[in-house]
């Protein structure tokens, strides 16, 4: 009889959008919890930020105008659980016909500092900033749809799991 090597465990099965806690389905089906693994926060970041300047901010509506009536997308996701950080990054052109994934996963011991910033141009146009450094690699971008609390908020989770870990 020949040496088997055991069978792998099975990877525990992808979680329907309703059971992450309304992350939109672009994020949820590109990865999967793992045992024990919890959803702690989530942001959706502005992939078509040039700058926070009037001229780059005009830039990239018309970017992400142009490429949202040709049928593309450019998303980001944050997605942070207990045990590691997800950045999920999905773009699409010409209704489909170029596709591209990233997903990034850094364990949560390698994340060395994590901070957030906000700009303000012509005293009413915002633009609120999120950025993660591990050992290896910096995370930085924009997020959408963010108050000021949500910022604190997302400092404070970082804070915490950085100081558990």
């Amino acid at each position: 009889a020949a040496f088997a090597p055991p069978a792998p465990a099975p990877m525990p099965a992808a979680m329907p959008p309703a059971a992450i806690g309304g992350i939109p389905d672009i994020y949820a089906s590109n990865f999967q919890l793992l045992p024990g693994e919890t959803i702690e926060y989530f942001a959706e970041g502005d992939g078509f930020f040039l700058g926070t300047n009037m001229f780059a901010k005009i830039m990239s509506w018309w970017a992400s105008f142009t490429t949202t009536i040709t049928g593309g997308h450019i998303k980001l996701g944050f997605i942070l659980t207990n045990q590691r950080l997800l950045v999920i990054q999905s773009q699409a052109a010409m209704c489909g016909f170029t596709k591209g994934r990233n997903v990034h996963t850094i364990a949560l011991k390698s994340i060395a500092e994590a901070k957030s910033g906000l700009e303000r141009q012509c005293c009413c146009i915002n633009t609120r900033l999120v950025h993660v450094q591990s050992r290896t690699y910096s995370y930085a971008f924009v997020v959408k749809k963010f108050n000021d609390q949500q910022l604190q908020d997302f400092v404070t989770r970082m804070s915490i799991l950085i100081l558990q870990n």
